[in-house]
């Protein structure tokens, strides 16, 4: 029985629309030049939610204007890009368009291609062409990651969902492709929860994963990947790569993030590339 992600489209449009006015609020209180790390990080918190909810529940094109708003606003939280006019104009364009094509799928109304496209480009372009702060500026501190967490070579992380994860719209493989983007993810799975086949419910979740993500990122990043996991699942971060846990149940296979369809039964930990 497929899964009606129908049932969450309201709730994600009212979450979105209010990320959007705090993003907005965040944007306007930004002083060219001067690093604020809070208000940066609130902005990309924003756009990590919506492109993490509409790529879950297939709105292509949300999906994709706001990886590239997040790619950007990346730059900045790592302090290799700094604030100036015309960028907070980029981003406050930004903030408009994506409310538009929200109003439209909300809608279903055709979205203005051609004025998202144009600022896409736009957001593309500063990334492309992106400066360091210079050093004459020295006085002002770059925007760290993160102000307590150092990069690390890798994180070992414990992903337990609860048995109705899918009831509320997550998807494993859409979290995983996510974490990917910070490095290489091997997964090792746990199928010690799932029933004997007549008892078998397709909306549950019984498979639990332990991830090692290689990679010099924050742990902050990688708590945001599981943002929409909340209250859904067991979740556990330690620093550092750990020997992966024996897979137990009759098949412990990882996920294969390139091609979610298929499967295949292995002895170990799965690769899921680089």
């Amino acid at each position: 029985m497929a899964l009606d992600l129908a049932q969450f489209h309201e709730s994600f449009f009212e979450e979105s629309f209010e990320a959007l006015d705090a993003m907005e609020a965040a944007l306007l209180k930004l002083e060219v030049g001067v690093a604020d790390h809070e208000g940066i990080n609130t902005i990309f918190r924003g756009a990590h939610s919506m492109k993490g909810g509409a790529a879950m529940l297939g709105f292509d094109d949300v999906s994709s204007f706001t990886h590239t708003l997040e790619t950007l606003l990346d730059e900045l939280r790592a302090g290799r890009m700094q604030i100036s006019a015309s960028l907070l104009d980029s981003l406050l364009k930004s903030v408009d368009v994506l409310r538009e094509m929200l109003r439209a799928v909300k809608g279903k109304q055709p979205i203005n291609v051609q004025r998202v496209a144009d600022v896409q480009f736009d957001l593309e372009a500063i990334v492309a062409r992106k400066v360091a702060p210079p050093a004459a500026a020295s006085e002002r501190p770059p925007i760290q990651v993160a102000v307590t967490d150092e990069p690390a070579a890798g994180w070992t992380i414990g992903f337990a969902p609860l048995p109705h994860l899918l009831l509320q719209g997550n998807d494993p493989l859409a979290i995983f492709a996510a974490l990917k983007e910070l490095g290489r993810v091997d997964a090792s799975a746990d199928s010690s929860r799932i029933p004997p086949l007549p008892e078998m419910d397709p909306q549950q979740c019984y498979l639990a994963w332990q991830l090692r993500l290689q990679g010099e990122c924050a742990r902050e990043q990688v708590e945001e990947t599981f943002d929409w996991t909340t209250g859904d699942c067991e979740l556990t971060i330690e620093q550092g790569l750990k020997v992966p846990a024996t897979p137990t149940g009759a098949a412990a296979a990882g996920p294969d993030i390139g091609a979610a369809n298929d499967r295949a039964s292995v002895s170990g930990p799965a690769d899921l590339g680089t």
